[in-house]
């Protein structure tokens, strides 16, 4: 209910807004407007409130001027690295080649569905397996497994994501369901709907999921999957002559489309090639040099962290904070290209000489996609200069350098401890 849109508006403020305007548009479309607009306002505001007063306590004290381009304003400015990037996850980088994409996906998508639509024709009944139907699956399993193998797999790496035109048929099915006032099952389906297409909205043209994929798709994939479902099995089977057959004929290719899931994530991080590295909140596999870097970064700083003894990393280090339970006595827990103007670093810099922690890593992650590469060399100069006249090194872990620059080269984790 209300706390779980709040937790929503704090955590992901645009997941938590997205449901907030579903929510209430669901309810002024509704059958029973008055009745369910209502209910929908008893739920938000609440959260509304409650989240508003977590943010004014979560930035009290702060000005306008932090709150733009290290704050929540700075998503009505981003800075050009950032818009950069949102192109690339977008698709929205390379327009021509994202329709291509995209057309190239419709088309698969079309003929499967097609070839389903025609097997269910052919089908001999709804509750019955026919010679036809066997042969379907053994069609679709066939394929399957032919993009399992590698020459396959090289095919299937090609390939186009089958769910790309997701976002945009979410958004349409969405806005169509708004023609007439929304029943309980109309309600239910533009909200999955709407939520979809949100969701998908940052990657509108850009969807992918296998050999490259990004956060944004990952995070909008389990909504634009279940819409998929819901659109073929249910809206588009009902239109059928024979629908039971049909969703026989889907359940097989979802159910393959699954399995070649399952093999792509097998291939893309086989077991052999990752280690096992265990941490004081949990384990997890990284690749070798990573898993090197990490496992000696934390068994040299585990012993020596002191209560209260603070702990920075550059660009990033919030998973040394969560594993080593260490405090971040700096605002910034990640600096990547165009997070801070010359103020805001100015601020950085004069927050590590006053109140700087007493270590600080350096670790070689290249922020993919902003366009400088190096911290420290290609970007937060000045920062780094801040750092290396208050601290020294105290170890290091992967490239045997000790004064290799970031962005370039093997995986390392530097550590600094204040002079």
């Amino acid at each position: 209910g209300s706390a779980g849109l709040f937790l929503a508006l704090t955590a992901k403020p645009e997941i938590g807004a997205a449901a907030s305007g579903l929510l209430l548009i669901a309810a002024v479309r509704a059958a029973d407007r008055r009745t369910e607009t209502g209910r929908a306002l008893r739920l938000l505001l609440p959260a509304l409130f409650s989240s508003l007063l977590a943010y004014g306590v979560a930035f009290a004290g702060l000005t306008w001027q932090i709150r733009s381009p290290e704050g929540p304003l700075a998503l009505f400015s981003p800075p050009e690295e950032w818009r950069n990037v949102y192109r690339l996850v977008s698709g929205f980088a390379d327009p021509g080649g994202s329709f291509a994409s995209l057309a190239t996906a419709l088309f698969l998508d079309l003929v499967i569905l097609g070839a389903a639509a025609a097997v269910a024709a052919a089908s001999r009944g709804a509750g019955r397996w026919g010679g036809l139907d066997w042969l379907w699956l053994s069609i679709v399993a066939v394929a399957a497994v032919l993009l399992i193998l590698p020459a396959g797999a090289a095919v299937d790496d090609r390939l186009p994501a089958l769910l790309m035109p997701a976002p945009l048929a979410a958004a349409i099915a969405a806005v169509a369901l708004l023609r007439r006032p929304l029943n309980e099952t109309g309600r239910a389906r533009f909200l999955l709907f709407g939520f979809a297409a949100a969701m998908g909205s940052r990657v509108l043209l850009g969807l992918t999921y296998g050999a490259f994929t990004t956060p944004y798709s990952i995070l909008a994939l389990p909504a634009l999957i279940s819409t998929a479902a819901v659109l073929v099995l249910d809206v588009l089977a009902a239109r059928i002559p024979r629908p039971a057959p049909f969703r026989r004929a889907i359940a097989v290719v979802f159910l393959a489309l699954a399995v070649l899931g399952v093999a792509r994530l097998a291939r893309f991080f086989p077991k052999s090639s990752a280690e096992r590295v265990a941490t004081p909140a949990g384990a997890l596999r990284l690749a070798p040099d990573r898993a090197f870097a990490v496992s000696g970064a934390m068994d040299y700083l585990r012993p020596r962290l002191r209560p209260g003894d603070g702990l920075a990393g550059f660009p990033e280090g919030g998973f040394f904070h969560f594993v080593l339970g260490a405090p971040n006595p700096l605002r910034q827990d990640a600096v990547y290209p165009g997070h801070l103007d010359r103020a805001a670093e100015s601020r950085l810099i004069h927050a590590i000489e006053r109140v700087g922690p007493r270590f600080v890593l350096l670790v070689n992650q290249v922020p993919p996609g902003f366009g400088p590469r190096g911290f420290g060399k290609d970007y937060a100069a000045g920062v780094w200069d801040a750092v290396e006249r208050n601290y020294r090194v105290a170890a290091a872990f992967g490239d045997p350098r000790p004064d290799a620059p970031a962005g370039e080269g093997p995986f390392f984790i530097r550590i600094y401890e204040r002079r």
